[in-house]
């Protein structure tokens, strides 16, 4: 219930092998946290460059 999980499949020569992989809320939510921060930043790089072509 509280751990989430996707699989992962790994292709090698002969086989391929399937995993699974468990990701859980405090990953989900860092990965939400990180994803705001990086938009963030990049907005105001796109303001400071568009206040930096007015002027």
């Amino acid at each position: 219930m509280f751990c989430q999980f996707k699989e992962v499949k790994t292709v090698t020569k002969d086989q391929v092998l399937h995993d699974k992989v468990y990701q859980s809320p405090v990953d989900t939510w860092q990965t939400r946290f990180q994803t705001w921060i990086v938009t963030g930043l990049l907005g105001l790089a796109a303001v400071w460059i568009l206040l930096a072509l007015i002027d």
